[in-house]
């Protein structure tokens, strides 16, 4: 009794465990946002509302996985001078803000087009606020990544809570008819409140730069490492897709919503593996003794697989 105690007292300190807590506190209230946002906007209005939010998926990878070469290149090149790190921190962000204004601008001049675009969704009528949001989450990203690295979970944690629930206040205020429109603005209104969060009093130097090698380098890793996410995620992509070609938008409100429910199943194992990522990344770096970095992939494929499917099964 008294080591269980122990490791109670613990629990709370160490600063995974509390990231995963507020995780699954986030995972709560986009779960229930879920619900509600299908309740007030009913099957169609919520199947116009899955249209965007895969449209959104779409839109994210036109990150160029900057977010993942900045998490990859701070947890492996320890050699990085501080110089170099600032190079490549700053040439990230500006970069990403490149792709934020043209994402605007192009949502913009498609928005003047006299073409309709997916007008079963009406989906010209909220290109530009899903612009505007895509091109933030890129920027939140990138900064959310830096701090993972830096070890700082707490201003994240307070980011992915900010997040979810600036959505779920919409539910309650707006009709449905403006429901949607709410909710994208609600969005855009959390990434900006959290990008404020990050740049104050940021652990690192925050100023808009370009270095040429520094862009080539995060390009060089980043779109390896976007493929392999695309990949990793484009079986349930191209099923709701499909759903949205061939079948009614009413349909895809219902899928969408089940799509969402059985995706939290492996939520709180996912923020474990995220907030180790950078740690992983460390031990099987370039340089590395390959015979260690066969037992650290070993270790985790060990310590991962036993919990992936008893969570799975239940």
């Amino acid at each position: 009794m008294g080591s269980l105690l122990q490791i109670i007292r613990i629990l709370p300190q160490n600063p995974v465990v509390a990231f995963t807590a507020s995780r699954y506190i986030r995972y709560a209230i986009q779960i229930l946002r879920g619900v509600l946002v299908a309740k007030f906007l009913g099957p169609y209005f919520f199947g116009i509302w899955g249209f965007i939010t895969l449209m959104q998926q779409y839109l994210s990878y036109t990150s160029l996985g900057i977010q993942y070469a900045l998490s990859v290149e701070f947890s492996t090149k320890f050699d990085l001078s501080l110089e170099k790190q600032e190079r490549i921190l700053q040439s990230g962000i500006t970069v990403t803000l490149f792709l934020t204004i043209l994402l605007a601008f192009l949502a913009l001049g498609i928005r003047a087009l006299p073409l309709p675009l997916f007008s079963t969704y009406s989906f010209e009528n909220y290109i530009f606020l899903l612009a505007v949001f895509v091109g933030l989450t890129h920027l939140e990203q990138v900064l959310i990544n830096i701090y993972r690295v830096f070890g700082r979970l707490g201003r994240i944690a307070i980011a992915e809570i900010i997040s979810a629930s600036l959505p779920l206040a919409a539910v309650f205020i707006f009709p449905k008819e403006q429901l949607i429109s709410a909710l994208l603005g609600a969005m855009i209104t959390g990434c900006g409140l959290n990008i404020l969060i990050f740049i104050c009093k940021a652990p690192f130097r925050i100023r808009l730069s370009l270095a040429k090698d520094a862009v080539v380098r995060l390009i060089r890793t980043g779109i390896p490492l976007l493929i392999y996410n695309i990949s990793a995620y484009l079986i349930p992509l191209a099923a709701r897709t499909l759903v949205s070609i061939y079948y009614s938008v009413d349909t895809l409100g219902y899928f969408t919503l089940g799509e969402s429910l059985s995706r939290s199943v492996f939520l709180g194992l996912q923020a474990v593996a995220w907030a180790f990522l950078p740690m992983i990344y460390s031990k099987v770096r370039e340089g590395q003794d390959d015979t260690l970095v066969g037992e650290a992939v070993l270790k985790v494929t060990r310590l991962y697989s036993p919990c992936d499917f008893p969570i799975l099964f239940a």
